[in-house]
């Protein structure tokens, strides 16, 4: 006598969600239409540099010390460095640590903004809200360069030509 289980499968968003907190290249894949209407060419570099950022992200998650006192990176414009760097690795450093304070620098004001902008729009997309519901940016600590999570992980975008004030409690009453 077979006996009918009754299992509750996991939604289609939850798998998703569980493989973007597992690599940053999947999320990179998974949230590129979010940001950015152009089909890419998914060249071997975006998986290289979405790797070594993983490695980074993950250790500072796990409070680790950097194996390398810089990570470098040195290719050409348009090969997808902004995207990757300033827009989606701030916002996936919070998918698996929302509790992280991203520091974010550009040469212009205007690149540190758009930077900044554009992972906000990232975290208020509908995709992202249904995978990561638990990721909220604070209503009273939210503007264009700074923003702050409900969990204190903050995001301060500058630029070359600003100061950065240390010891700044950003998202903090």
């Amino acid at each position: 006598m077979a006996h009918s289980l009754n299992l509750q499968l996991p939604a289609l968003s939850q798998i998703k969600a569980e493989q973007c907190r597992r690599s940053f290249y999947f999320f990179v894949q998974e949230f590129w239409d979010v940001i950015i209407r152009e089909k890419p060419v998914w060249n071997w570099h975006i998986k290289y540099l979405c790797d070594e950022l993983q490695e980074v992200g993950l250790r500072i998650k796990n409070r680790q010390p950097a194996l390398f006192d810089t990570l470098l990176i040195n290719i050409p414009p348009n090969s997808s460095k902004s995207t990757i760097v300033s827009q989606m690795f701030p916002v996936w450093c919070w998918v698996i640590d929302d509790t992280m304070r991203i520091l974010t620098g550009a040469y212009a004001d205007t690149l540190a903004t758009r930077d900044s902008v554009t992972s906000r729009d990232i975290i208020r997309s509908d995709k992202f809200r249904a995978y990561f519901p638990y990721i909220k940016i604070k209503s009273d600590g939210d503007n264009k360069t700074e923003y702050s999570t409900q969990n204190t992980g903050f995001r301060y975008a500058t630029s070359t030509g600003d100061s950065i004030v240390t010891g700044k409690q950003i998202g903090r009453a």
